[in-house]
């Protein structure tokens, strides 16, 4: 604890339970200053006035009503506030299961409130928490505190929740529990968990920072949206919310504090997946509770986008389920943001030109023997304009390699079957090859139903990525894509595309996608290695996911392979070789094909065939592996590249 004085707020309507509590903390010679407020205004003021850290132990009926809203704006309002509720009203007929403040019943258990109240006094900021360097407290769970962190190592920022010094053995086995459930919750539209891991004999949970205020707090505010930002709102949720069905992980009903938004307009959920044996929320229900939060952000003086008003009438009366809800919004959000493409080449022309005008004044500087700070500050600006400015069109990773014919072994079979000469691309399918083909389809009519599959029976509208403008954003700003640890470019490949995506691109530049076998000959060689470099798995050639956290395989995350997650297509263009020279076959990404016959067929009719191993699989995927999920997935693991009968000429970017 440090060695200020730290304000205590005891926040109770009556007089008799504030001098209770406070003689019992007193008894324990804390380091502390108390102030006692019996109203709700006193409370608000007493913690207005604080410059910094502060604890509040607090009643949870206010003149006989619940206050854990009002606690739960306080919370979100000052997070270096720490709180608790004890009460001897029935807590836990009010409180969520999420709440995010430690409560009590009743004042009896005085051992629990005093070990509660001292593990609060911990404060590890300016601290080197192991791997971790604390920077600030950024706010509160049930079990323990969460704190703005950077792992130096790495160059990450965390949020780093760690449980109360004091806690016991059931809150601990609590905290790893929720853990657990939540590193298994992984999604774009939700905030990432990087690890749950032990340092310094205690476990702690680090994830992706959350970057903005919850529609909570917004409300709180009065704050609201135009029909654009709430059609992405509802995609994002929706999305969010599909995904925790669609994989059946318990989750609390869908609440405003759970959607954040940041000052860029980037929307993402709160990680809030429950243990297993926890109840699953009704799906028509959710989309009902959606359809409120979003209209509490309408704004009464504004009219209302026709179609908006009519998704959220039928969320509200049960007539559309999650994946019409997100359609629907996807469609109405595209609808109101047509994509402007000129004016960004514009800009990136412009920016260019400046990194030229840099780079002359620097070699003048150097030639005519300038000073060496005015020529450093003049090489730093190039260095920015071209990192930060320029919207880099990216590589044309274009180039086919010829696959003699030959032999690939049929692990159904267990026989070799002979495969004919074809072409496949050397590199997996980049965004910036994916974007120049949206670009080129965007316009033009019917172009959808000409490059679908002949059997496929779903609902397209587009070949648009899940997620493409944020993905988009992320390589504008040179971020990272949420999720992924690692930024992203237009030399990174292509995701989140189901079956038809990769087919119809592939049909748009005039070849297909490779069938299992072609992949698989293509991958093993002539010598039919069961990984692309031979028969002995390296965890240094490709990029897998054995390293995504620290683990038995490395001590660090991207210590293996140099990559947290996604990297570009020719970063491990050395190593993930296989003998006929084709790229990033074990790892990366996990490719679609189309499904060879000679292998039998997939158990579900709906399912399509990958290959391949990716960034997120701790294992090395042999080139034998069969793959199979449903066509109609989009995962950030899940690219493709292009094969062909003959060579085909690359389409422009």
């Amino acid at each position: 604890m440090s060695e200020t004085t730290l304000p205590v707020i005891l926040a109770y309507p009556d007089e008799t339970t504030t001098t209770y509590l406070e003689s019992l903390l007193q008894t324990y010679e804390f380091n502390i200053t108390i102030q006692s407020v019996h109203t709700v205004d006193e409370l608000y003021a007493a913690i207005s006035a604080q410059p910094d850290r502060f604890i509040v132990l607090t009643e949870l009926f206010w003149d006989g009503a619940d206050g854990s809203d009002i606690i739960l704006s306080l919370m979100l309002g000052y997070p270096r506030g720490t709180f608790a509720v004890i009460s001897t009203g029935p807590i836990s007929d009010f409180l969520p299961r999420d709440f995010p403040a430690p409560h009590v019943q009743g004042f009896e258990d005085t051992q629990k409130i005093v070990s509660l109240f001292t593990s609060f006094t911990e404060d590890l900021r300016g601290q080197h928490f192991g791997p971790f360097q604390i920077r600030d407290i950024a706010g509160q769970t049930q079990t323990g505190l969460i704190y703005d962190a950077i792992q130096p190592a790495i160059k990450r920022e965390v949020f780093l929740t760690v449980p109360y010094s004091h806690a016991d053995e059931s809150t601990l086995a609590e905290f790893k529990e929720a853990a657990a459930a939540q590193a298994g919750n992984s999604s774009p539209y939700i905030y990432a968990i990087y690890e749950e891991t032990n340092v310094l004999g205690r476990s702690v949970l680090s994830q992706e920072p959350i970057a903005g205020p919850s529609l909570f707090q917004f409300y709180l505010n009065g704050s609201t949206f135009d029909d654009r930002l709430l059609a992405k709102i509802i995609h994002t949720a929706a999305g969010a919310l599909k995904h925790l069905n669609d994989n059946r992980i318990p989750h609390p009903r869908i609440k405003a504090k759970h959607i954040s938004l940041s000052e860029n307009g980037v929307i993402k959920i709160h990680n809030t997946a429950l243990p297993a044996n926890s109840l699953m929320p009704d799906e028509i229900e959710e989309v009902k509770l959606l359809a409120e939060i979003v209209e509490s952000f309408i704004d009464p003086n504004s009219e209302t986008d026709p179609r908006l008003a009519v998704l959220l009438t039928k969320m509200k009366n049960s007539e559309v389920d999650l994946n019409a809800t997100i359609h629907t919004a996807n469609q109405i959000d595209v609808d109101l943001a047509p994509v402007k493409l000129v004016p960004e080449r514009a800009q990136a022309k412009k920016a260019q030109q400046e990194v030229v005008k840099a780079r002359k004044s620097y070699w003048v500087w150097m030639v005519a023997g300038g000073g060496s700070a005015t020529a450093f500050l003049i090489f730093v600006t190039i260095y920015a304009i071209n990192t930060y400015l320029i919207d880099h069109p990216g590589t044309n990773f274009s180039k086919q390699l010829k696959i003699p014919a030959g032999e690939v072994y049929n692990p159904n079979t267990k026989e070799m079957e002979t495969i004919g000469e074809f072409y496949i691309d050397e590199y997996e399918i980049t965004i910036g090859q994916y974007e120049a083909f949206l670009k080129a389809t965007a316009t033009k009519k019917g172009m959808v139903k000409k490059l679908l599959p002949p059997d496929y029976d779903g609902n397209k509208q587009d070949f648009i990525p899940r997620d493409w403008k944020e993905m988009i954003q992320a390589v504008k700003r040179k971020r990272p894509y949420p999720g992924l640890a690692e930024r992203i470019n237009r030399d990174t490949p292509i995701f989140n595309i189901e079956y038809a995506d990769a087919y119809a691109y592939a049909k748009w530049a005039g070849k297909r996608l490779p069938t299992e076998l072609e992949w698989a000959r293509a991958a093993a060689g002539d010598e039919n290695f069961k990984l692309p470099w031979g028969n002995k798995p390296d965890l240094k050639l490709a990029n897998t996911g054995a390293d995504r956290e620290i683990s038995n395989y490395a001590d660090a995350p991207g210590a293996l392979d140099g990559f947290r997650g996604i990297a570009d297509v020719n970063a491990h263009g050395k190593t993930d070789v296989s003998p006929f020279g084709v790229k990033g076959m074990a790892g990366n990404v996990t490719e679609w094909v189309t499904i060879s016959s000679e292998l039998g067929p997939l158990e579900d009719e709906d399912a399509g065939a990958q290959r391949g191993g990716n960034f997120g699989s701790p294992m090395m995927m042999s080139n034998q592996k069969r793959i199979n999920y449903s066509i109609f997935t989009r995962k950030a693991w899940l690219g493709f590249r292009c094969a062909s009968d003959k060579p085909v000429a690359a389409p422009e970017m």
